[in-house]
């Protein structure tokens, strides 16, 4: 096998993926202590000139530029940034290696009178314990409200409103109308193949006879009570929206929400409709990957995402992007299922809910962090990557190695990637189809770069793009001209 060419740094090289040895949640093993202003921090990320320092527990930010005067405080909402006034001691019960200090301290937060959000969001990127995740996500996913006096109303009055849906939008009548027909078919072909991992969505509780049968490309099929719900939540929204109608992997969404959310309910038919409101609220946000119609426009649809994530790649790590380019490894190959379906088929559904834990941790800038995490599982391999041929990059990637711990992948895209490329780059490249194509570019030109200049080639393309994302393409460009010059 011939030998790689050494790689050039990548922007993460300076901290590297080293650090003192670190247990489940980023603990320290050693003798560092977890201080309650480390996880006061945590939530402060601002994203001009900033480096990231890594504090005891590993979460920390650290800023070099000046703070936004307002960053620290709550809004009239709640979901503003975790204020600096967080003192508390028993905050670092949060990384204890009590699983009950834990669990206590998630219990604290969720049960105050008033829920204080930023804490929430806190505690989310952390991982969340099975047996409070149904109320965080419900409170992340702008479900339930802060005041905790107003949740009985609140979850009445919104299990009411989904029935209505259901009433107005009955399953039974799809086969008169010939659209609803048609995404109701499916629909049906995926709902017996979601999350076929765990007996949940199959069981029966111990009676066959609850239930109901499908015909099914002329067989009769059974579905539990659990799998009708997925159904009638599926059509129903597909139904109020028929300009995304129904794609498949809407379901895989789908029941990762239901299943923790029987974990709340005593009423069984209240996960269905917890389920139905917070996926519409996640579509409201990722909407333009299943909307095919968008597909071709320009700063939306799938292309734009995969050419979007191209250009992250490209900027993170200059040398795996050209070794991914050069061996014609696309990423509508493996990154548009990652990104799509938020990780939901790389890993078990543990891993997956702790995954999705971290990006509800941020609804707001939700897409933004689906890139992150997708970009750590990628950056996270490239050394294995590096040897590989086309065919084993592309099972290495489509079948995600299991021995990869998704803590460290968190980690990863918390730390190293998020900090690198910014919200507001993420945004820029959206709307900038030319500068996605300029980063990708400069990553081939530098990762074929004679090692002299690499240094001084990397050096320049950071500086480039900690400057504001609307100089990006203008720096981008000069950059091309420049290494024309010395190559």
């Amino acid at each position: 096998m011939a030998q790689q060419p050494p790689r050039p740094p990548s922007l993460f090289d300076a901290g590297g993926f080293g650090g003192p040895t670190r247990g489940l949640w980023g603990r320290p093993q050693d003798s560092e202590q977890l201080s309650p202003d480390d996880l006061s921090n945590i939530s402060s990320r601002p994203q001009t000139q900033t480096r990231m320092q890594q504090s005891s527990d590993g979460w920390s930010n650290v800023s070099s530029g000046p703070q936004n005067k307002n960053q620290n405080q709550q809004s009239s909402d709640g979901w503003s940034n975790l204020s600096s006034r967080s003192e508390e001691k028993d905050w670092a019960a949060a990384l204890a290696d009590s699983p009950k200090a834990r669990a206590d301290t998630f219990k604290a937060v969720i049960t105050r009178k008033v829920i204080e959000i930023p804490r929430v969001k806190l505690l989310a990127a952390r991982g969340i314990p099975e047996e409070y995740r149904a109320s965080y996500w419900a409170v992340l996913l702008k479900y339930l409200p802060k005041d905790r006096d107003t949740w009985p109303a609140v979850r009445a009055g919104m299990q009411e409103k989904y029935n209505v849906f259901v009433k107005e939008f009955p399953v039974e009548n799809a086969k008169d109308f010939p659209e609803a027909k048609e995404v109701l078919r499916r629909i049906d072909m995926d709902i017996p193949r979601t999350m076929p991992s765990l007996h949940f969505f199959a069981s029966h509780e111990g009676n066959a006879s609850f239930g109901d049968d499908i015909l099914l490309s002329g067989n009769v099929v059974h579905l539990s009570p659990r799998q009708l719900a997925l159904r009638r939540v599926l059509y129903v929204f597909c139904r109020l929206n028929p300009g995304l109608g129904y794609v498949q992997g809407m379901n895989e969404l789908v029941a990762h929400l239901f299943y923790p959310f029987t974990h709340m309910c005593t009423d069984p038919t209240e996960p269905e409709a917890m389920a139905f409101h917070t996926f519409q609220s996640l579509m409201t946000h990722l909407g333009d990957n299943f909307c095919r119609a968008l597909d071709k426009e320009k700063g939306t649809g799938v292309g734009s995402t995969m050419r979007v994530f191209q250009a992250l790649v490209a900027t993170a790590d200059p040398f795996l992007y050209r070794h991914l380019h050069t061996l014609g490894v696309m990423p509508e190959f493996y990154a548009f299922r990652w990104i799509t379906l938020f990780m939901s088929q790389e890993f078990q559904v543990p891993d997956v809910l702790r995954i999705w834990d971290y990006l509800f941790s941020d609804l707001e800038n939700v897409r933004c962090m689906v890139y992150y995490v997708a970009v750590a599982m990628l950056t996270i391999l490239k050394d294995m990557l590096a040897s590989q041929s086309f065919g084993e990059v592309i099972m290495t990637l489509q079948q995600y190695p299991p021995e990869i711990d998704v803590d460290a992948i968190i980690r990863v895209a918390e730390h190293e990637i998020r900090p690198a490329l910014s919200i507001e780059l993420v945004e820029y490249l959206h709307e900038h189809e030319d500068a996605c194509k300029a980063a990708m570019d400069t990553a081939i030109r530098l990762g074929s770069t004679p090692p002299s200049l690499r240094d001084s080639l990397i050096e320049k393309k950071e500086a480039l793009l900690k400057e504001a994302p609307k100089l990006l393409k203008e720096g981008m460009d000069s950059l091309q001209k420049w290494l024309k010059k010395k190559t």
